[in-house]
């Protein structure tokens, strides 16, 4: 409790605190859309292979006529995705209805790709390649979409684990479970609005684009947000945990707290914590006690 003392010393809940939901909450939901945006940049739309007498032909048969001698027929009737006939079957237009056994007819797979329903999505990963962040909507090519969006992902979670975590840390006890009951609500509009983004920008890149060029803007905003104060203080920083303590008694008009915080008082306070501080630990402390090892092996599983 020693560094809850220091909180209500310079602002529990203020100006400080306020900014820093402000600025922090709206990067969390965007980084929340990463979370699930494959779901619509790499959709999988209606597709069947591409054939020349109904792709690139002109005559005066239906698409519909030209389709059933052209592509196969799977077991719910539906044309097959990846399975076209290796000759058109002119037959199968004198069959009153019947339906011929597809076995005994020679099919071959999609050697000249495939054709793709835009009805839903103008395009994804999947029509364009045929299968991080602001440069993987200008991947050439389908690994690297695939390295990009590894680190895309990595850092979403970082992202709103940290805000998660700083937020929670400047926020006076009282407090804390309603902050975290904001960043939850963050995450949960940042994934409903990706819905409706998606909805508006049917093109993957321009999707891509949308949910990651924001980070940018918001990077500048870093200049108003401050450190774990308590995390600088337990590793032998004190003076930057100092420095920290008194730009959020600044901002929250603390001008007593300014004015009297000091190195030793700081040493004084926080003396448990900076013991403890220097006790090794390693991962496997995490299963050393009942309690937590179960804490933990329940987090790992979600």
């Amino acid at each position: 409790m020693a560094f809850e003392e220091l909180l209500n010393e310079v602002g529990g809940l203020g100006k400080f605190q306020i900014l820093q939901m402000v600025l922090a909450l709206p990067l969390v939901g965007i980084a929340a859309c990463h979370i699930l945006l494959e779901n619509f940049t790499a959709a999988i739309p209606g597709h069947r292979c591409w054939v020349y007498i109904l792709d690139n032909a002109t005559g005066i048969l239906s698409p519909d006529v030209l389709l059933r001698i052209s592509i196969p027929v799977d077991s719910n009737l539906q044309p097959e995705k990846c399975r076209r006939f290796l000759h058109p079957q002119w037959q199968l237009l004198h069959l009153n209805g019947t339906l011929p056994n597809m076995t005994d007819l020679d099919t071959e797979p999609c050697v000249d790709g495939w054709v793709y329903d835009h009805s839903l999505f103008s395009s994804t990963v999947v029509s364009e390649f045929a299968i991080s962040g602001t440069c993987t909507a200008f991947a050439p090519t389908f690994l690297i979409y695939c390295l990009l969006r590894f680190w895309s992902g990595c850092s979403a979670v970082a992202i709103i684990t940290n805000n998660w975590m700083l937020i929670a840390e400047w926020t006076r006890s009282q407090s804390k479970a309603m902050v975290i009951m904001l960043i939850t609500c963050a995450v949960s509009i940042g994934q409903m609005m990706l819905g409706g983004l998606a909805f508006v920008f049917r093109e993957w890149r321009t999707l891509q684009l949308v949910v990651s060029v924001p980070f940018f803007v918001f990077s500048f905003s870093s200049r108003w947000l401050v450190e774990s104060a308590r995390w600088l203080i337990i590793t032998n920083k004190i003076d930057e945990g100092l420095r920290e303590l008194k730009k959020v008694a600044r901002r929250n008009e603390m001008k007593n707290a300014e004015a009297t915080l000091n190195m030793e008082g700081l040493r004084t306070t926080m003396q448990e914590e900076l013991e403890g501080a220097q006790t090794k630990t390693t991962v496997f402390d995490l299963f050393r006690t009942p309690n937590l090892r179960k804490r933990t092996c329940l987090l790992l599983f979600v």
